[in-house]
C-alpha cells in the first residue's frame, strides 16, 4: 500500500539526517523575517550541535542571528546579501549554543525556486567544525613559537632527513 511506502521512506529519510554528522534545514521565504527566511524544518540532530531542538527553530525569526558571535554578525549578513545575489553560500561563522559556549559552525546554503521561477526559500546544511578550528589555531600558535624561538630548532624524519628548520637554526 503506499501510505505505508510512504511513512517507510520517511522514517528512513528521518534516520539518516539524524545520524548524520551534518544538521540539514530548509528555509520559507518571508519579507518579514530576519534576512527574508524563517525555519521551516531543521533535522533532529538540531539539538546536538546548537542545543536548540527542531520545534525551537521552527517559525523562530531571529534565533540565527541574535545568537552568531557579535564579532562575526556583519560578515554573517554579508554573507545573507550574497546569498540573494548570488543563490548559493559557503560560511563560517561563531554560533553561541545553548549550553553558553561558542561553536564553529560550517554553514552551506542554496536557494530554491518554484517552477515558476520565485524563490521560495533555501536548503542548507550546517557542520560544527569546532574541533577543526581549534586544531588550526593550536597549529597556528605552535608555528609561530617554532618561528620566534632563539633556539635553534629541525624537525627531520625518521631517516633523520630534514622536514624543517625555524630562522634561528639557519641564522
Amino acid at each position: 500500500n503506499l501510505t505505508a511506502k510512504i511513512k517507510q521512506e520517511a522514517e528512513r529519510l528521518a534516520h539518516i539526517l539524524a545520524v548524520n554528522p551534518a544538521v540539514s534545514y530548509s528555509l520559507k521565504a518571508d519579507p518579514q523575517a530576519t534576512g527574508g527566511f524563517i525555519v521551516n524544518f531543521a533535522s533532529s540532530n538540531v539539538a546536538q550541535t546548537t542545543g536548540y531542538t527542531p520545534a525551537q527553530w521552527l517559525g523562530t525569526p531571529g534565533l540565527w542571528l541574535e545568537r552568531v558571535h557579535p564579532d562575526d554578525r556583519l560578515k554573517a549578513m554579508q554573507a545573507q546579501q550574497q546569498l540573494h545575489e548570488t543563490g548559493a553560500l559557503q560560511h563560517e561563522y561563531r554560533f553561541l549554543h545553548a549550553d553558553g559556549a561558542y561553536r564553529w559552525i560550517y554553514d552551506q546554503l542554496v536557494l530554491t525556486h518554484n517552477l515558476s521561477g520565485h524563490r521560495t526559500g533555501a536548503v542548507g546544511a550546517w557542520l560544527d567544525v569546532t574541533d577543526r578550528k581549534q586544531a588550526e589555531e593550536q597549529l597556528r600558535l605552535t608555528a609561530q613559537v617554532f618561528e620566534s624561538s632563539q633556539e635553534g630548532i629541525v624537525i627531520t624524519d625518521a631517516d633523520n632527513h630534514f622536514l624543517s628548520v625555524n630562522r634561528a637554526f639557519t641564522e
